[in-house]
């Protein structure tokens, strides 16, 4: 017997995604009666053939800028409905989903839900580091009312109504590794220093050291990492490089500019 699907539609974002698409279209491709996947149009593993094995998946490339304009793009290409917003190294529960048709189809007349996450860093579930509040607006009503801002990082949608909460938690499986957690710090902190340079700001000894420091104590000490062991004495120390690198590329902006 063919289970009914939900009446929503569903976005995923990826590139070079081929370890983590297979899991999360398998959590939403018999649930939702729509899935479309924005594909970085650059890849170069196996992410688009994997998706290919999956019926009535949607799937359009095109060249990757900016977290926001990619999602965006994909929301101007879904109809007027309910959307689930996600990316590839997500994965819808079963308690989710059961939480999301019962919004679906009672018209509370909200359009936008925020939805906690369950991060997974280095095979273990973070509860603490910082990552314990981490929650996202991805379930929403597509009719405008909801856009990505045009920013290069940390982009959060902004929503012109009001806001509802979702219990059941998002699963985030975050970073391959070390090396793939310290990649997207590297891309950050480029773009952080290049919106930094644009709007004239200087860095100085507070930017180089107090900063780095106090991001070390904030994750490690006063958002408890240190409960989160080894993964938790690493995401304290990757945000605090983080920090020091944004201002060292900087200053290497400034230097260069000033020749």
């Amino acid at each position: 017997m063919t289970m009914k699907k939900a009446p929503l539609q569903v976005l995923i974002t990826a590139g070079n995604e081929e370890d983590n698409i297979r899991r999360v279209l398998d959590s939403v491709f018999d649930w939702a009666d729509h899935v479309l996947l924005m594909l970085d149009s650059n890849s170069t593993d196996k992410t688009h053939e994997i998706a290919r094995e999956y019926q009535n998946i949607q799937i359009y490339k095109h060249p990757y800028d900016t977290p926001a304009r990619q999602k965006n793009r994909g929301l101007d290409l879904l109809s007027t409905r309910w959307t689930l917003i996600l990316d590839a190294d997500e994965v819808v529960t079963d308690a989710l989903k059961h939480e999301i048709d019962a919004i679906v189809q009672s018209n509370k007349g909200l359009k936008a839900y925020w939805i906690r996450r369950r991060n997974n860093f280095m095979g273990r579930w973070i509860r603490f580091s910082g990552w314990q509040g981490d929650k996202v607006i991805r379930l929403i009503y597509n009719d405008g009312t909801c856009r990505y801002p045009d920013v290069l990082v940390h982009e959060e949608m902004e929503c012109s109504c009001e806001l509802g909460r979702i219990d059941e938690p998002l699963l985030h499986y975050t970073y391959r590794g070390l090396d793939h957690y310290l990649q997207k710090i590297h891309r950050y902190a480029t773009w952080q220093s290049e919106e930094l340079f644009e709007k004239g700001k200087k860095p100085g000894f507070v930017h180089f050291v107090i900063k780095p420091l106090f991001r070390f104590v904030k994750h490690y000490f006063l958002q408890q990492g240190f409960r989160d062991g080894i993964p938790g004495l690493a995401i304290s120390a990757i945000q605090a490089w983080g920090v020091f690198e944004r201002y060292i590329k900087l200053a290497e902006l400034h230097r260069k500019n000033a020749k």
